[in-house]
């Protein structure tokens, strides 16, 4: 969950939306060295070997395995009326961007033909893939480094073999899910402390969220141009407190929420934090 992977997700066609990343993998048979790197941004969801889906939000009343064709052959009645799909603008915003790298010399003609197979072979790993809001792309490099290998370099052996690491790449961009704390039924705050938070706090230049204190307990609102999370623009959303001392918005996509004395608001601290300033 670094770099071009921070905040890459999978499953927005599902409504999973689970987080992913940039992964990487690497085999050596004998002489023959074969290194997949991929940042996993798909629609679709990442599935294992077994087929149960790597990461994803789920339903409420969605199988605990949950498996990549159990969504397939239930789309689209699976997508109730909380699905939170992508926003707006957003469904264009999907690719995976994968590299396949051989020391097995080739000629151009082979290593096309090499990384089509590939490629093809991510299909099983990402469900759907290469979908119509996917911007899709595989390079394929060869460093020349031998001339031989156990496997010819026009052998569908060699693609077989460097599409199970490129497998291995996805499922290894795949970071733990952040899980929400629960809402404490002990701690309290008393409307001295709740005014200590209050104030509007800017994340972007479109994204602003005013925090208040309604009826001793502390809401937000989104006011700039787009929402915040599962904060709206549209009515005010309460905060419940943690044991932690954090403050969460329940829902089916975890929304975890710090503040500091120095005046900012952070959406979910760690690897994907957003912070806002007062």
């Amino acid at each position: 969950a670094h770099g071009a992977g921070r905040f890459a997700v999978s499953g927005g066609i599902f409504g999973c939306n689970a987080f992913s990343g940039q992964g990487a993998a690497f085999k050596q048979i004998g002489d023959l060295k074969i290194a997949a790197f991929v940042i996993a941004n798909p629609y679709g969801v990442i599935s294992d070997r077994d087929g149960k889906v790597a990461a994803c939000y789920k339903q409420k009343n969605w199988p605990k395995n949950l498996r990549a064709n159990d969504l397939a052959q239930g789309y689209p009645k699976n997508l109730s009326e909380d699905w939170a799909g992508p926003a707006e603008g957003a469904s264009n915003k999907n690719t995976t961007v994968s590299l396949i790298v051989t020391n097995q010399k080739m000629e151009p003609a082979e290593l096309k033909r090499f990384a089509v197979q590939v490629h093809t072979s991510m299909a099983r790993a990402i469900q759907p893939f290469a979908s119509v809001v996917d911007g899709d792309v595989l390079y394929a490099v060869s460093t020349e480094e031998i001339d031989k290998s156990d496997f010819p370099a026009y052998s569908p052996g060699l693609g077989v073999v460097a599409s199970e690491v490129m497998w291995d790449a996805i499922l290894n961009s795949v970071p733990e899910q952040p899980v929400a704390a629960v809402p404490s039924k002990e701690k309290r705050h008393t409307e001295v402390e709740l005014s200590a938070y209050t104030g509007t706090y800017k994340f972007s230049d479109t994204v602003s969220v005013k925090v208040t204190v309604k009826d001793s307990s502390l809401t937000a609102q989104a006011v700039g141009k787009k929402p915040a999370y599962a904060i709206g623009k549209d009515h005010a959303t309460e905060l419940l407190p943690t044991n932690s001392g954090d403050f969460i918005v329940p829902g089916r996509y975890p929304l975890s929420i710090r503040f500091d004395k120095a005046g900012s608001m952070t959406f979910n601290p760690g690897h994907w934090q957003q912070v806002g300033q007062r």
